[in-house]
Formats: C-alpha cells, structure tokens, sequence
C-alpha cells in the first residue's frame, strides 16, 4: 500500500484499539499513541535511504534513458500525419536527441550520484526531508488551541530508533540474489517453522518465511521489552518518558512488513482462484481478467513469452526491477517535496489507476506552497515574479527591491529563506531543530551541480525524473527549448495520447509478470486493492489486540509469552490445496519479439498473428490488430503502422550484435491457471474467508469480522471470529526465538548490502 493505505489501516485498526485499552487502563492518560502510525510511515519512506537500490539504478541508467530516447524521438519524429515532422532536418532530429539525453542523463547523474560527494548530499536531503514531513504530518496539532501530538525531543528518538536503511525483509519485498543482481530468489519453503506443524506444499517462497521469523522476533522483543514494562506500571505513558512512544513506533515499523505481505502479494488472488466464480472477474472484463491470470503466473528468468508461463501456486511478492524502484523513490520525493501536490496529473502513477488525494492539515499545506514558491524563486526569480500562485515573491519585493536576479545567487539564499519563513503562519512556530533541518535540507536541494556539460539542482533532477515516467512529452518539449530549437508544442500534444499508453502498457503494470507493478495493489483502484486491504487490517488488527493482552483485566501469567511466529505464520499463509483443473481467461498478452533489422518488424508481425491465431475482423489483417492493440490507435495505414512498428525497435543497452526487440500486445488472447480450493474448503468464518465475505457484501468492512460488528439486516452485534489460537512460550522459548530471528536478520543484511554495484557514470 502506499503510505495513505497504510496510515488508514492504522487508523481503522491499531489507533481505535490502542485508544480503547488506555482509556480503560491509565484512565486516558497516555500520549503519543500516534506513534504506531508515525513509524509505520517512516519504515514506508526508509526507501529513500537506499544505497544498494541507486546503485542498482545507476548500473541501469544507460538502457532506461536509451529506451526513454526511442520512445519520445524516433516514435514521435517518425510517426506520419503531423506537418511538423516534414519541417525537420536529420541534423535537427539529431540535436534534439543529443538535447534529451543530455537532459536526462545529467539528472541521473546528480541523483545516482556520479560523484560520491553528491550521494551523501542526496542521502542528507533525503533524511532531512522525512524528518521535517513527518513532524508536520505527526508532530503538529491539527488544531491551533490543541497541543503538538509529540515534542521534538519525543520524535527525535522516534525518528532515530525507527528510521534507517531500508531492507528488502522490512517490507516482505522480493530479493535479488547476492551476487546476481539481475536474478530474484526462486527458492520455494515446504512449510510452516513453528510447532510440529505438517509439510504443506504449495507454500510460501523460502524467503518470505525468512522474513516472517524476523517478524516474529521483533514482536516477541517488543512483547518482552514495551508490552511487560507498560503492563507492570514500569513504564510511563503519560509523555514523560520516551521509550513509550519508541515502542508504539517499534509496532508501527513491524506491522508495515505484515500489511505488505497483503497489498505486494499474490495471497488474495490465490484465495480468490480458490473460492470460484463469485471473486472472480467477469467474462466482459477483459483488462482485469489479463491481471488477474498474469499475477498467478510464475516469474521465469529470461522468458519472453507469458502464455506459456507455468501457474504460480506459492505466495510471492513483486520483484523491483528498474521502473518500479525508480517510480517507488519518486513517489517518496513526491510526498516530502510536495512535487505536483496542487495538480496530481504531475505526480508519477501508473496510468489506469487513481492518484489518491490526501487530506492535507494547514501546515502541511503552507509547508508545500512555502517550499513550491521558494524552491522557483532559486531557480528563476523572474519566472516566480510572473507565477500569481507564487505569493512568497511579494515579500521579497517588499524586502530586497525589485532586482530579483540577485535572490538567485547562493550567498542570498539563507537571507531569503529566513524572510520568508518569518512571514508564514505556521512553519514559523516549528521547533528550532525542525526550522534548521527544514533550512538545510532547502539550501542542499537547491544547490546547482554539474554533470558533464549541463548544471542543475537536486530538486530539478528530481522533477525532471519525475516528469520522465509522468509526461515523457513534457520532457521533450524542455530538451527542445534548452536547445534551441523551434518546436511545435501542439504537435507533441497531439502525439501524447498514443505515446504515453504505448509507454505504459508495455513499461508498466499489466504485463511484467513477477513485477511489483503487477503484484502490487497500492492505491485503491486495482483488481481485488478491498480485499487485500480488508485482510491487512484485519491481520493488523489481531496482532495489535494480541500484544495488548498484558493490559486487560485478566492479563497472561508474567512468565507467559507469545508464540509469535506461530501467530504470524497462521495469518501469512498459502490457502490452497491440491489442483483440481484448470481456470481459462479471456484476456490480451504481451510478447517480446526479438527483429533485427527493423524492416523485417512486419513480417515478424504477421508470423506471431498467425501463430497466436488473431484473425482478420472487418478487412483489418491480424498482424494490423496486433499493431493496433499495440499503439493503441484503430485508425491506422498499414503503412503508418508499419512505420510506428518499425520506430519501436530497440536495441538492448550494450548490445552490439544484430538483435533488436520490440514489446507488443496481443488480443484474442486466452490464459489458463491451475484452479485449487482453499485449504480451509472455504468455509464461512474460516482465514481468509470470512473477511473476504463480508468485504464483498459491505466494501471496507470485510475487517470487521475480527473485532465484531452490528448486523445491518438483523440489527443485532456480531461477536468477534477469533481466527487464531494464541499459543504462548516460556521466557527461555522466547528469548531463543528473539536471537534465532535476529541472526536471520543480520545475515539477510549482510546479504543485501553485497548487491551493491559500482556507481553511475554519464
């Protein structure tokens, strides 16, 4: 889920539990109970801070902005019917190819950081970044007369016991295997560690059940070392002491790697396969369909081909190949800069799905407009001027005259940043150690840095990255005016539609199987988000209620303790059995055709028509059909599509042989998986089946099942389905269990760290 998903199933889950035991426990006295939802979002933001993800990136860079090239320049200059195309010359076609990829490869360089000086001044932003984000969006009343929810002191030792490095086990995310980075792990469990517990295949991949026994231990800990201490009176939870707070974030960052073993994986689809036609997509929607079948086929390194792909029966998550680390990193910078937070059409999303809107609070608000304005004011004074929306220039001219040009030069910096601060209402009333790191992480981002030939700041890298995967048409247009050259804009604009989804159909969420983007429902609006959701929270929820038993009137003996991997392990299971036949989808496929040279694109066309058994319709030729689910566009020549066919060619970054690729797109295609029943038959009020139930009756409710609920239809109170028999361990059990899940955990950390790769060079 993204970060909104994530703080609305804490919300729902832990916030109401967590109030409801305090207030019957320490008589509404305890503060900071946020804290779980504050270290959720930290342990979602630690992306950020990702050495071994940039370096991945930067060995990749070169066949991104290749393939970023051929898209937006030889699709766009070679695609007929535009008077513009006939005014250009090959000696303007080429400056202007010259123009966008020294565009792009000079923001590369500044944020994979072709200088090592540059990565520790982008991991420096980047951590004061969050550091201020998160104390307006978790420190500051949202009302003026109230109390900020945490001090500063309170959310320093937060943001320092929770926010760090990310680690792919953190977030129950697919690894790359050491030493092979382009290879993710394939190794499958034979089931469940806890207890004398049978051998269960099809189960879950080996490395998801490494990272829940590291889950496990860091509940047993928090248990041990936050739950006991509370329960005992040993720890205050009136604010005065920290250490209450750090533990509620400890929760937050431990249930964030549980919710996303719901929203990254393939778990409610098989338990969906599992449950027959009523979860299942209709025979008319065909899009979801497509989804639907190529989240249940397994990853095969090297395959071309999804149709023949076999079934994936085993619970995985997405792996992150260089687009979706890439989009994740953006969104993060998104968030804590406040990139297209007026227009979301600016902000990176995969094209069919929503951009989420959120609830911003008044500072929140002013944070994002100050810094919007400011940031333009660095770059081009003149500009700001011009801009009506940017209201901090008005101060400005009543401070330091009308001779802007001289605001953007870096010795005035600090001076305009101090005035405009003090003239806002809100960020001016910030702790001093926010308002400096607020102050230094604007400076650092607003610092020019040059790469190769071309010069820009680390805020201007990351918008035009940013404007990359959102408008690739816009960054076209920029490399056409920085170099000069006479562009027609409404020409551009009138290939951006058939651009931009042939962009994302082949680059982005439906077709890489495997994918985070395939797998991953983050947003709201993708196949089955409702029931990945309702089983997230309600997973969340069960494990909230569990810890808080040491509270309750009749608490365990203090010598009894959770079997935590036991309990993790009955909810981040596999539901299937055995297979019982096989489930066919109507949908469109996507195949890679490796062509070289270009001019045989077309009959390689018409031989994959032909094979696929695409039929001619109406006079339209199959090979046509493909051409036209392919660019999206049914009005085509078969010489205009010829010609776009042709332009799509690519060669692999690095390849010097005579091989190309082009990505295409299928219809009348059908895929088939294996159909298994879920392990529980399904049965009303068993895992997952109840939630899925009530979720598909009452949409956002299918969670209530676990904490009880009142009957619409029969007006009476449902009591609580109790899914898991807590089992519990003596004090030496668990202390074995803490240390077995911490040596797991260095050694996965270890194990990641030596994925590291040498660094960009443009």
């Amino acid at each position: 889920m993204n970060t909104k998903g994530h703080r609305g199933v804490g919300e729902q889950g832990a916030l109401p539990l967590l109030e409801r035991t305090f207030k019957d426990w320490a008589d509404g006295e305890a503060q900071g109970l946020e804290a779980v939802l504050l270290g959720n979002w930290l342990t979602d933001l630690s992306q950020v801070i990702d050495p071994v993800a940039y370096a991945a990136l930067a060995s990749k860079a070169q066949s991104l902005v290749e393939d970023f090239i051929r898209l937006i320049t030889a699709t766009t200059l070679y695609r007929s019917g535009t008077n513009w195309y006939r005014t250009w010359t090959g000696d303007r076609e080429d400056r202007l190819v010259r123009a966008v990829r020294e565009k792009v490869y000079g923001a590369l360089g500044v944020l994979l950081g072709a200088d090592p000086a540059t990565r520790s001044v982008l991991r420096d932003v980047s951590t004061d970044a969050v550091f201020v984000k998160g104390y307006l969006s978790f420190g500051v009343a949202e009302r003026e007369s109230e109390p900020d929810r945490f001090s500063v002191e309170q959310y320093e030792a937060i943001f320092k016991a929770v926010f760090r490095q990310y680690f792919p086990h953190e977030h129950c995310d697919r690894p790359r295997v050491p030493m092979s980075p382009d290879t993710y792990e394939t190794s499958l469990d034979r089931g469940p560690r806890a207890g004398q517990q049978r051998y269960r295949t099809p189960d879950l991949y080996r490395y998801l059940r490494d990272d829940i026994e590291v889950l496990a231990a860091g509940f047993a800990e928090l248990e041990t070392d936050w739950a006991r201490p509370v329960g005992r009176g040993e720890l205050a939870v009136d604010g005065s002491d920290p250490a209450f707070a750090v533990g509620l974030a400890r929760m937050g960052y431990l249930l964030h790697a549980v919710e996303d073993f719901y929203a990254h994986s393939n778990f409610v689809e098989l338990h969906a396969l599992a449950s027959g036609a009523k979860y299942l997509p209709k025979q008319f929607e065909t899009r979801d369909a497509g989804i639907f079948a190529r989240r249940l086929k397994r990853w095969v390194p090297g395959a071309r081909d999804g149709a023949a792909l076999p079934t994936e029966d085993f619970v995985v998550t997405g792996y992150f190949d260089t687009q979706d680390t890439v989009v994740s990193l953006l969104h993060v910078f998104e968030e804590v800069l406040g990139i297209g937070w007026k227009d979301p059409r600016r902000q990176v999303g995969d094209f069919f799905r929503t951009v989420e809107s959120t609830d911003l609070s008044r500072v929140e608000q002013e944070y994002y407009d100050w810094l919007q304005s400011v940031l333009e004011i660095f770059r081009d004074p003149v500009q700001a001027a011009e801009n009506e929306d940017n209201r901090v220039v008005e101060v400005l001219k009543d401070k330091f005259g009308d001779n802007l040009e001289t605001l953007a030069k870096p010795a005035m910096r600090q001076s305009v940043l101090a005035e405009t601060l003090a003239r806002t209402t809100y960020l001016k009333l910030l702790p001093a150690e926010v308002l400096s790191r607020l102050s230094r992480f604007v400076l650092a981002v607003s610092k020019t840095i040059a790469v190769g030939k071309l010069a820009m700041s680390v805020y201007e890298a990351i918008d035009t990255v940013a404007k990359l995967l959102a408008n690739p048409i816009g960054v076209l247009i920029d490399a056409a005016k920085d170099a000069g050259l006479g562009f027609a804009q409404e020409s551009a604009l009138y290939l951006a539609k058939d651009l931009f989804l042939y962009e994302r159909l082949l680059q982005g969420s439906d077709h890489r199987v495997g994918s985070h983007s395939l797998l991953a429902k983050d947003t709201g609006s993708e196949w089955l988000y409702g029931y990945q959701r309702a089983c997230a929270t309600a997973a969340h929820y069960i494990i909230v209620d569990t810890m808080l038993r040491r509270l309750r009137p009749a608490p365990p003996l203090d010598d009894q303790y959770v079997d935590w991997l036991a309990l993790l392990e009955t909810l981040m299971c596999n539901p299937l059995v055995r297979s019982t036949g096989r489930t066919e989808f109507a949908t469109a496929d996507a195949v890679e055709l490796n062509v070289w040279p270009p001019s045989q694109v077309v009959p390689a066309m018409r031989d994959l028509a032909a094979r696929r058994g695409v039929q001619e319709v109406d006079g339209v030729p199959g090979w046509m059909r493909v051409a036209a689910s392919t660019f999206t566009v049914a009005d085509l020549t078969p010489e205009q599509a010829g010609r776009l066919a042709r332009a799509a060619v690519r060669k692999p970054a690095g390849v010097t042989s005579s091989k190309g690729m082009i990505s295409l797109i299928v219809p009348d295609q059908s895929v088939s998986v294996d159909s298994r029943p879920s392990r529980s038959a399904p049965t009303a009020g068993e895992w997952p089946e109840a939630v899925f139930d009530r979720e598909r009756s009452y949409a956002g409710k299918g969670w209530e099942v676990v904490r009880g609920y009142t009957s619409a239809s029969q007006d009476q109170s449902v009591a609580p389905k109790t899914f898991v028999d807590v089992a519990f361990m003596d004090e030496s059990r668990t202390r074995q269990q803490i240390l077995r899940g911490h040596d797991l955990r260095r050694r996965l950390e270890q194990a990641y760290h030596v994925l590291v790769i040498p660094p960009f060079k443009p």
